[in-house]
């Protein structure tokens, strides 16, 4: 029986302290800090800090180090016979014990759990027998025996010895027997040889995180200059025209002012000039390319970089000696690559800027997370209450185009040197060197290099933001094309103001305050959606609720002791369980039951109006190969009631068990930040999944042919100038060439705009 802590003497508090409760309070709070191999040294001195703060009276100092030494020591000495040994975990419900009660209640008398009765052994959710165990079989049980102070708990049964260890705690298993689904190009690690997990904010990068700024400050430098750089865009696309109906009309024949057409070093001269123009014009490109270089991370501007220059020393060479060449330099194809690379940098910063403000713009916002469940072996979607840090350095990753062409740019450059030198020289014509050398270096700096992903990502997050989300980029699309699962809970079904009480039942003999505190102080402990409506009766009838102890979480309903006395609240169904019987006029469908030591005290009659757009959510969000995980606390919410309530048929939904829900719900776990919610409501996820998934596949293909047509350009032209034939290497073929398939980069594109 337990003792009062108040009428304890100090010798009564020494005598409680045993070497076996020093052990297991220590190693419990080593398990949930991670720490599994703590130094003997720090677990003396925890030793000596607990005895002396728990006795603090007479205990002699040979008596501290003694037990310190037995704390250290696995072959210390037994404890004396006449000391009373407290045992190391308390036995369970199921192993017919008692409740340990929680911190502050040690002085109470709490009594045994009640087995559900109903009429003889209480009948097993599959529909067996339940046994002699104190509880159904196959029930999903889950105690908050410390609820009020701490998020961590244990199943029933499981004690410290028997708590998993290692790569078994939940977030830092390897995920079993699949890698983690990155991108072609991404930076995506897998999971096989390294045991953090992927998707956690707290994983050990390889790299320390950079700083994250404010994001305001963020959002105000990334919108500097924008209109600016539009007609900067604007004046080089005119120029880089200029050029193109210069070298055009030029090829064909065509008649020019001022005799041009009959004086090709003039316009060498002209083309070179309007050229360093448009360089000027996009300087910045330039500078970011020949810093690249530096950085040893050579990217689409270096190789705009060197298609101009290499143009313009092709075009160096036709001035100063003349007839050493025949064809126009590819002036204006160079000019067309600083033109499109400044159109990408206009969408990218544009893009950016207003996805970093929208995601400044609520202070404490939902977050969208993507996170591998070790108990669930998914990787999930998830929302969360928290704050955007993590969102900048998630956004300013590497996108797929980036990282493509980090590993294409160097191999085009490295392949068109090799190559035309080698057929230079082996055709004795060193004279056509730089004008052979400038044609595939200019075919590599494919127009679409900047756009292939700022352009979907234009599209798509502009419809994200007016829908209530901001995304965090190509880590977004590529995380969320990755998820195993949406998890859905009780206010992504139905929202505040969608659920309401529409009758009470209190049954004769009972005090309505009684009743209704008791309901209350239950729902109030699980945190379902219903809490809000509860908390308003509350309000309404001027109570408050009461504090539960020992609250357990079943399927379909929940229990906790309330003064002493054993509470049950659940849906129909659940009472039947556990023995109680519902008369047949009370015996709803969407309902709130009560009952107190077995008997039934209360009836709520609970409405659930559906919102059309959460049914349009649950509609779209499968129609994109995404599974629903319902991760609900609200009893009465199962995936029949709805598919009633919203008339659509779920084909591919999981009703989670109740022991990953309240994990789920309450956050646990770390996760990987893809978005942040402006706006709460199962459609603005709905758009957030959909369109990350479109993002992901109109990148990637745009990418993918962006740099085929750069490879393809540059084996067309080295090619050609291997065979001599540089007459069909000219300036203007080269130009339409990268023109087409630039339309075709943009077509891809464009699928982001009308795919919903």
């Amino acid at each position: 029986m337990a003792k009062d802590n108040s009428a304890m003497d100090d010798g009564d508090i020494a005598e409680e302290i045993t070497l076996e409760s020093i052990l297991a309070e220590y190693k419990s709070e080593a398990y949930i800090d991670g720490d599994k191999k703590t130094p003997s040294g720090i677990l003396s001195e925890k030793a000596d800090r607990i005895i002396m703060e728990l006795s603090d009276s007479d205990l002699s100092q040979a008596e501290v180090a003694s037990s310190a030494a037995a704390v250290v020591s696995p072959a210390a000495p037994a404890v004396p016979a006449e000391r009373p040994v407290r045992p190391v975990a308390p036995a369970t419900p199921e192993e017919g014990g008692a409740e340990p009660a929680p911190p502050g209640t040690a002085g109470e008398d709490v009594p045994p759990r009640r087995e559900p009765e109903s009429g003889g052994e209480s009948p097993a959710p599959d529909g067996g027998d339940a046994g002699d165990a104190g509880e159904p079989e196959d029930v999903d049980v889950r105690f908050f025996e410390q609820y009020q102070y701490s998020d961590s708990y244990r199943t029933p049964g499981e004690t410290e010895e028997s708590a998993p260890s290692g790569d078994d705690v939940p977030g830092k298993r390897r995920r079993a027997g699949k890698r983690a689904r990155g991108s072609l190009f991404g930076e995506r690690r897998e999971d096989d040889g390294d045991d953090a997990d992927p998707y956690a904010n707290d994983a050990a990068p390889v790299e320390p995180e950079p700083r994250e700024p404010d994001l305001r400050v963020a959002a105000r430098r990334f919108s500097l200059g924008d209109g600016d750089l539009l007609l900067r865009w604007m004046a080089s696309c005119l120029t880089a025209c200029v050029m193109a109906a210069l070298t055009f009309s030029f090829e064909a024949g065509a008649h020019l002012p001022f005799g041009l057409e009959n004086d090709r070093q003039l316009l060498t001269g002209i083309l070179m000039i309007l050229q360093l123009l448009v360089m000027m014009i996009g300087v910045e490109i330039l500078v970011r390319g020949v810093y690249s270089i530096v950085q040893a991370s050579p990217g689409v501007e270096f190789l705009v970089v060197m298609s101009n220059v290499t143009a313009l020393c092709a075009g160096a060479v036709t001035l100063l000696r003349e007839n050493a060449q025949t064809e126009l330099p590819y002036s204006a194809v160079g000019a067309f690559s600083v033109a499109f690379t400044l159109l990408g940098e206009k969408l990218y910063r544009r893009s950016y800027a207003e996805t970093i403000k929208a995601a400044a713009s609520i202070q404490e916002p939902y977050i969208g997370l993507t996170e591998y469940r070790g108990d669930l072996n998914r990787v999930v979607f998830r929302r969360a209450r928290g704050t955007a840090e993590g969102f900048y350095n998630a956004l300013m990753s590497r996108d797929v185009c980036e990282s493509a062409y980090r590993y294409a740019a160097p191999m085009l450059v490295a392949f068109s040197f090799v190559v035309t030198f080698l057929s230079a020289f082996a055709h004795g014509r060193s004279d056509y060197l730089i004008h052979a050398l400038s044609a595939p270096l200019a075919a590599a700096a494919a127009f679409s290099g900047h756009l292939a992903f700022s352009a979907p990502f234009s599209v798509i997050s502009k419809r994200a933001r007016r829908a209530g989300a901001a995304m965090t980029g190509w880590m977004c699309a590529a995380d969320i094309a990755d998820i195993d699962g949406l998890c859905v809970t009780d206010d992504d079904l139905f929202p505040e103001g969608t659920v309401s009480i529409s009758g009470v039942k209190i049954y004769e003999g009972v005090p309505p305050e009684k009743a209704i505190r008791y309901t209350a102080g239950l729902i109030s402990a699980s945190g379902s959606g219903l809490t809000r409506v509860f908390n308003e009766m509350l309000r309404r009838e001027g109570m408050t609720a009461l504090r539960v102890d020992n609250f357990a979480c079943y399927d379909g309903g929940i229990s906790a002791l309330v003064h002493g006395e054993r509470v049950s609240t659940g849906s129909a169904a659940y009472m039947k369980l556990m023995g109680i019987r519902i008369p047949a006029e009370m015996n709803l469908n969407s309902a709130v039951f009560t009952a107190v030591e077995d008997k039934l005290v209360a009836m709520f009659a609970m409405d659930y109006v559906p919102v059309n757009s959460v049914q349009n959510a649950l509609l779209s969000i499968p129609r994109w190969g995404i599974r629903l995980l319902f991760a609900v606390q609200d009893f009465n919410i199962t995936t029949k009631m709805a598919e009633q309530k919203f008339n659509v048929a779920f084909e591919d939904v999981e009703n989670l068990p109740i022991r990953n829900t309240y994990d789920i719900v309450r956050g646990a776990g770390g996760g990987r930040i893809a978005a942040v919610f402006t706006r709460d409501g199962l459609d603005v996820v709905g758009e957030l999944v959909s369109g990350a998934r479109v993002l992901k596949t109109t990148a990637f293909f745009a990418t993918l042919i962006s740099v085929a047509s750069a490879a393809l350009g540059v084996l067309i032209t080295v090619s050609l100038c291997w065979l001599g034939a540089y007459h069909a290497a000219r300036a203007g073929n080269l130009l339409l060439f990268m023109l087409s398939t630039f339309a075709v980069t943009l077509l891809v594109s464009g699928f982001a705009k009308f795919k919903k």
